[in-house]
């Protein structure tokens, strides 16, 4: 299947809109074809050979990375079965159901470029995750999420957001400035924030503080949430030694 071929559909079909025959074995075909397709999608990703790939050791951006967004990433197959619990106090709660995905899923996620709030949605994205985990390395699944993912306006992967804000490589970022890249993947950089950054010369950055209190002038919600999770990603960094 080349790079171009569009995405097979789990659920419903081909990418030509013909419904599949019931039955078990015609889904478990459509689910190997839709892994099949992902895989070609990230081989193609890893071609581009980013640092934060080729990087030896486990970085920074990745220890940050994982205790922000995934704390258990080395204990699951995919599926971190621990989000129950969460879910239904915020359900009870009336908060927002959120911050549930593991990494795999996340990565499912940029790919097949699908995030409608639908239950149909979440479950294809954690049955592909838990298959993605046994056809990958946990290492080649978490540095291809750092190179695919979204960071902020004009910035998808870590290297290019490093190398806008730090003019550095994500693997040669210590543990302050990955804290700050790392919490993007949850409060991106918007534009506004971003353009005034360039007009006022802040890159690349040299006071976090300073920076995050120039930007809150255009994006104070922003500016208030980066901070606070920047210092709570810091945190349980220190935690986690």
């Amino acid at each position: 299947m080349s790079y171009k071929d569009p995405e097979p559909r789990l659920f419903g079909g081909d990418s030509r809109g013909r419904r599949a025959p019931p039955g078990l074995k015609s889904f478990l075909f459509t689910l190997n074809l839709q892994m099949d397709w992902l895989l070609d999608r990230i081989q193609h990703i890893r071609w581009g050979c980013d640092p934060i790939i080729q990087a030896d050791g486990v970085t920074e951006i990745e220890r940050l990375t994982l205790v922000l967004e995934d704390r258990r990433f080395f204990q699951h197959s995919g599926i971190d079965w621990r989000f129950i619990p969460r879910v239904v106090r915020q359900f009870v709660t009336f908060k927002r159901v959120g911050g549930v995905s593991t990494i795999e899923q996340q990565l499912v996620r940029t790919i097949l470029q699908r995030r409608e709030r639908t239950i149909r949605r979440k479950s294809r994205e954690m049955l592909l995750a838990w298959v993605l985990s046994y056809r990958m390395s946990k290492r080649d699944i978490l540095r291809t999420y750092l190179t695919t993912a979204y960071f902020g306006y004009r910035l998808r992967g870590c290297d290019e957001a490093a190398n806008l804000l730090y003019g550095a490589n994500a693997a040669d970022l210590d543990p302050e400035q990955s804290a700050f890249v790392a919490s993007l993947l949850v409060y991106p950089l918007p534009k506004v924030a971003r353009e005034k950054a360039e007009q006022s010369g802040l890159h690349p950055i040299s006071d976090h503080a300073g920076y995050i209190q120039i930007l809150s002038s255009v994006a104070p919600k922003w500016a208030k949430r980066i901070r606070r999770r920047m210092a709570f990603g810091l945190a349980l960094r220190l935690k986690a030694k």
